[in-house]
């Protein structure tokens, strides 16, 4: 309901004067949704002036709960009406307003899955293992929410096609056939990391990158797939725009290193492959000036040359210089910790094709990094850099309960450091800490050599003995199993190459930036539920100071920290996923969008509140019609 339509609603009208100004000024551009509002005090009927100051009051800390950037679709309040309607008595409900915000929740999550069926033909397995997840928890809280209720409610929204995926899901991934298809993805997996380990060894290149070969483009995992009607790869400033303006829908590709359907397009794909140059390096101010395509490593390498470098990097150097933009990359740091703190301008292109350089301070300029390629193509970045410099890193098997008690400390005597958590395992009593600090000391010697040798050596035990992995987390860190398996390495290389690593077993990711205060609390919640699922995955922690130059980023706005699982795809992982990503949800997390996750528009909101307006409103002005968008972006930031 827009705030025009309430003024005229009787329960506006018998409010005081301020509390009218209270809710206009609440309300300004944005919906009410109704018919929440009204069931959260008083069952489903309709609207009245306690409803309202109810609202008001309630939601003082959540100012984005019960409104929206449009009114609800009809099928999402069909369906919650149906849902409110399965629970006769809602009004005496001692837990009212929880099962009025899980069953709009619920029904939110069940249109934008539609919406994504009828955009790409399928709802995709993560989503449904979502929704599953979610009716589960329906059912915990009020048992008449069962599976076949809110299948019947679907039917009577006549999203018939939706009820029949998620009952062929459920089927598919129970009982013999779920058994055949859990051990058809470990045998799949399993031959990847073969052939991938394999080339790294013989060549030092495990090809951990997308791929378009046939008319069909594949992302690093191979797991998502597109078929784009056309696939270009601009070389000039000219044939980029160009390509841009013509195009009726599509998506920017770079290394293929997504974790989601963020870069997939049935219309238009365009790679930046042949727009990697470097511009420009000016090493007296220390100023890099480089096309979006370029791959880090490429970069890394001529500013090694030019005794120049970037203070922080992530944890793969085979992305796209765009694509980091894009995801508003951070690495761990006490000092630095994002890509975006070095950018000192970026080159956007519009929709209608149209280019503009914009600096810190633009509101392009922070809507463009963290966007996804939403707020336009970026085609050029220019970086502040640092000299070159020598890193050390140090990696330990360590006291879990004394790092995690000692955290302040580390994080004040290191430059950099991050943790190796092990889920699944029983006790958990040792984590893997890495530490790295700028150093004048000389580089060791052969350190690629021994570099490649620790990278083969935590391949090898991720990808095929996970539970070895699981075993050394559950004893001392000075057992001499670990000391074996897992031993102590101090290495010496250049900064260039400190930070990442090139060879991973093929996994899937979810990871989300919490409140630093936190994040021990939600690890904690992390590991037992991966460790009551029996569910073995790498966890891996970073933090960063409040740096983020993103407005939707998972560090935007605070320091954080960052919780990391990196699952094998051997294992059927969507449902603990969603169950990890609920439980970051509830730690204020705020989710990296090149990953796994199952947020919607509206969570954006509740997540980044003014930020996320902010962010709308430069997105719509450069691309008006949805261009940019496919069935992942329009969930996550809306049409």
């Amino acid at each position: 309901m827009k705030r025009e339509q309430l003024r005229h609603h009787p329960a506006y009208a018998a409010l005081s004067p301020d509390e009218q100004l209270a809710i206009d000024e609440r309300l300004e551009g944005w919906h009410l949704d109704a018919p929440a509002v009204a069931a959260t005090t008083g069952g489903v009927a309709e609207l009245d002036v306690s409803d309202l100051r109810f609202w008001l009051a309630s939601t003082a800390r959540r100012p984005w709960a019960m409104i929206s950037l449009c009114d609800q679709p009809e099928q999402a309040t069909a369906i919650f009406e149906g849902l409110l309607a399965a629970v006769p008595g809602l009004a005496d409900h001692r837990e009212r307003p929880k099962l009025v915000v899980l069953a709009r929740d619920m029904s939110r999550a069940l249109v934008v899955a539609d919406s994504a069926r009828r955009e790409q033909g399928f709802v995709r397995d993560e989503q449904l293992a979502a929704l599953c997840d979610q009716i589960d928890k329906l059912e915990r809280v009020e048992p008449r929410w069962r599976d076949e209720s809110v299948v019947a409610i679907l039917r009577v929204a006549k999203l018939e096609e939706l009820a029949n995926a998620l009952v062929d899901y459920t089927r598919s991934t129970r009982g013999v056939q779920g058994f055949l298809s859990r051990v058809g993805a470990r045998v799949s997996t399993k031959l990847f990391d073969l052939v991938h380990g394999g080339l790294y060894l013989a060549t030092g290149d495990a090809e951990h990158e997308g791929h378009y070969e046939h008319g069909e483009w594949t992302n690093w995992t191979a797991n998502y797939r597109a078929r784009p009607a056309a696939y270009l790869c601009p070389s000039n400033e000219d044939e980029l725009c160009g390509a841009i303006a013509k195009a009726p829908e599509l998506r920017v590709v770079g290394g293929g290193h997504s974790f989601n359907d963020g870069p997939l397009c049935p219309g238009h794909m365009i790679s930046l492959d042949a727009y990697g140059r470097i511009l420009d390096i000016d090493p007296n101010r220390k100023i890099a000036r480089v096309q979006a395509g370029i791959r880090l490593r490429d970069l890394n390498k001529a500013l090694w040359e030019a005794s120049l470098g970037l203070p922080v990097l992530g944890s793969t150097d085979s992305q796209s210089l765009g694509g980091l933009v894009a995801t508003d990359l951070h690495g761990t740091g006490r000092d630095a910790g994002f890509l975006s703190e070095q950018i000192l301008s970026l080159r956007v292109i519009a929709a209608d094709g149209v280019a503009q350089t914009v600096r810190p301070g633009d509101p392009l300029f922070h809507a463009a990094i963290g966007a996804i390629g939403t707020c336009g193509v970026v085609s050029e970045v220019e970086l502040q850099l640092v000299d070159a410099f020598h890193l050390e890193k140090v990696t330990q098997m360590v006291d879990r309960a004394h790092a995690e008690s000692s955290i302040d400390g580390l994080l004040r005597a290191n430059d950099h450091i991050s943790f190796y958590y092990i889920g699944g395992a029983d006790e958990a009593e040792a984590v893997r800490v890495h530490q790295w600090n700028r150093t004048s000391a000389p580089l060791t010697p052969k350190w690629e050599k021994l570099k490649t040798r620790n990278e083969l050596s935590d391949f090898a035990v991720s990808a095929f003995v996970p539970g070895l992995a699981k075993r050394i987390a559950d004893i001392d860190e000075d057992a001499w199993l670990s000391d074996l398996v897992a031993p102590d390495s101090t290495l010496v290389m250049p900064g260039s190459r400190g930070f990442g690593r090139k060879l991973f077993y093929r996994h899937d990711e979810i990871e989300f930036g919490v409140p630093f205060e936190r994040y021990q609390s939600c690890l904690a919640q992390i590991l037992a539920l991966l460790s009551v699922e029996e569910f073995f995955s790498v966890v891996e922690v970073r933090f960063t100071p409040d740096r983020s130059q993103s407005l939707i980023g998972p560090g935007a706005g605070r320091r954080s920290a960052y919780i990391e699982l990196a699952t094998p795809l051997s294992q059927d992982h969507e449902r603990v996923f969603a169950k990890a990503e609920e439980i970051m949800r509830e730690h204020e997390g705020q989710p990296h969008l090149g990953k796994k996750t199952n947020v919607s528009a509206q969570d954006m909101l509740e997540i980044h509140g003014d930020r996320f307006v902010q962010f709308q409103a430069v997105r719509a002005a450069q691309d008006p019609g949805g261009k940019f968008l496919n069935a992942f972006t329009q969930r996550v930031l809306g049409g």
